[in-house]
This record gives C-alpha cells, structure tokens and sequence, in this order.
C-alpha cells in the first residue's frame, strides 16, 4: 500500500485517549476511591498537546515569511483552527448551558451571559464562567500557544525549534514538576497572570515541535525489518503500558512525568511511518475516527452532566453510570460530524454578505 500523509496510528490513539478522557471525568461517579477506570486518565492530554506541536511545526516551517503580511497571517491561522472548533463549541457550550438551566435549581439564570466566554475559549485566561464543558481549556491553551508561536516559528525556521523549544519545555515543565505533585495539579492554579495549566500545554507543544526537528534528521535512515518491528513495539506497548498504569496502579501520580516521556518517545516513532502498522492502519477508517474524537471529546460533559442531575442508575455499578453517558455521547458525535461536515457554509455566508 502506498504511504499517504494521513498517519492512521496517530489517528487512532486520537480516538482512543478521547475515550480515555470521557472516561476518567467520570471518576467523580465513584465512591469508593480504590476502585477506579483510568484513575490518572488526564494524562491523555499530554498526548494530545504533543501531537498539535509536532504537527504544528511541520506546518508551518513548510510556509515562507514575508513580514509584512506577518500578523495577518498569524491571524488568519489561528481563525482557521478555531472555525473548525466553533460548532462544535456552540452546540456543547449552548447545550450544556440550557441544560444547566433547566436541571440544576442552584443555577442563576444571569451565568447564561457568561457562556460566550466558553466559546471564544476565554476561561482558562481568568474570565469567569461557572458553568462549562471543562475539556476544552486544551482547544483554547492550543490556540493562545500556537498564536505566540507562530510568527516566530515561521521567521527562525528550525533555528527556533531545535534551540527554544527544547529549553522552554525543560525549563516549565522543571517549574511544574518542583511546584506539583502531579501534572494534572498544575491544571486549573492561578500563577498570578496566567494559569499553570496554560504554562503546561505551552511546554508541551514546544515539546511536540522539537520532536517533529528529531523527526526530520532521522526520516531518511533506513531501518530494517526487525528495527521496525523493534520500534513498533516501543511505540504502542509504551502507550499499553501508561493506559495499564493509569488505570490499575494506585501510585500512577508519581510517575507523571516519566509517563510524559514515554508518550513523547511513541509520537516520535509513530510519526516516523517506519512502524510495521503505518500502512495498515492509514485509511479512511481512523480519519474518521480521528474527526470523531474532536465532538466526543467537547461533548462528553453534556451526557455526564445529564447523567448526574437525572441520577440516572444512581444506585448501581459506577460503570453502568459511564456507559449511560459514553454511549449516547458516541451516537451524538456521530450524528453531529455527520450534520456539521454537510453545512455548506458558502451558502450561509451568501444570506449575509454579497460576493
């Protein structure tokens, strides 16, 4: 088969840690604390914050820099990321707020107003908003990160890539690591002018975009069938291995950061396409999934939300709880792709604005 520019593996683990973050926010449902699924499941995250800088410099490093035009590209990025977000964003934010409304007796009608900040991806910036989906603080720390980054990545090229971005990686996640226990504590502390969460994913796309520089000085080794084998191993067992550790070991927090290696050690192998599964699993299949993780992961906290309020099966297996939301949440991301990629939004526009 021949290799195409879609990478089917990393699709995949895209689908698949959209599911473990449904999962793990479902931990409240518990009562009893030593009986956990994918207890430390935040850790998805990391993943994903790697694989948007790792993605992020191959893009852009592909681009030329004519500094005139520097801030109006910039902006015209970043207003392309974030459309393809909004009505996903709309749907979950709106929805989640009507829900608030209508299920829950302590909410104020008044906090409705302050749903615009969750869809312009505001609150991880200090703007308040009580009543949210909580897992798109990742869309709005990727877009405020990529924003900084750039216009300076796309006038220092690799200069930038493989001198800053490592240094800036070590030296915040070396703060983050002194001051928390574990990565996932730094998410939602306020560090005088900018949440630690923010500082966190800042660090991690850096991260991601020194892997892409590895990436290009080994793409052109030629490796052999049993290094390929070798290093397809690596790279999917150490994912088996972190999703193994988060769910059944107790003591997981304590190796945030080693985890957080191993995940940066498997996106390098897994973008490199000399894995024994890159031709097999590059296929329309895990596109689609990979488009599918976007609406499961905006919109999982609606069901979950719905689930509680309702006290829905309140009083049976905690896991029951998690498939009562996860499933619909499944069916609904299916349905919303299906509806949203066939808006012929040229049409829409054409309501508004004459040509």
């Amino acid at each position: 088969m021949k290799k195409t520019k879609h990478n089917g593996i990393i699709s995949l683990w895209k689908f698949i840690f959209a599911i473990v973050i449904a999962i793990y926010h479902g931990n409240a449902l518990y009562t009893d604390s030593a009986v956990h699924l994918f207890k430390g499941g935040y850790i998805a995250v990391e993943f994903f914050f790697i694989v948007s800088g790792f993605y992020f410099a191959k893009g852009v490093l592909k681009e030329k820099y004519n500094q005139k035009t520097i801030g109006k590209e910039t902006v015209k990025y970043i207003w392309d990321k974030y459309k393809r977000f909004l009505p996903y964003l709309l749907i979950s934010c709106v929805g989640f707020t009507i829900l608030a409304e209508i299920l829950n007796p302590n909410f104020k009608t008044a906090q409705i107003f302050n749903t615009i900040y969750n869809i312009l991806l505001l609150k991880q910036f200090g703007f308040n908003s009580p009543v949210h989906p909580s897992a798109v603080w990742y869309l709005s720390v990727m877009l405020i990160s990529m924003a900084i980054l750039y216009p300076i990545v796309k006038k220092h090229k690799e200069n930038f890539i493989c001198i800053f971005s490592p240094v800036i990686a070590i030296l915040i996640m070396g703060y983050l690591a002194h001051s928390f226990n574990s990565i996932n504590q730094s998410y939602l502390t306020w560090n005088k002018i900018i949440s630690t969460g923010t500082l966190r994913g800042f660090a991690e796309i850096n991260l991601g975009m020194f892997i892409y520089y590895i990436h290009t000085v080994l793409k052109d080794i030629k490796y052999t069938k049993f290094c390929r084998f070798i290093l397809t191993m690596i790279g999917e067992l150490n994912l088996v291995f972190i999703l193994c550790l988060v769910s059944l070991s107790s003591h997981f927090i304590s190796y945030d950061y080693a985890m957080l290696a191993f995940i940066t050690i498997s996106v390098l192998i897994m973008t490199s396409g000399k894995t024994l599964e890159y031709n097999i699993l590059s296929n329309k299949f895990t596109r689609y999934l990979e488009k599918l993780s976007l609406p499961i992961f905006i919109n999982h906290q609606i069901f979950y939300y719905v689930v509680v309020m309702l006290k829905i099966l309140e009083n049976s297996n905690p896991l029951y709880r998690i498939l009562a939301y996860l499933i619909p949440t499944i069916i609904f991301s299916i349905i919303e792709l299906f509806i949203i990629e066939r808006i012929d939004y040229n049409r829409i526009k054409k309501i508004f604005i004459n040509n």
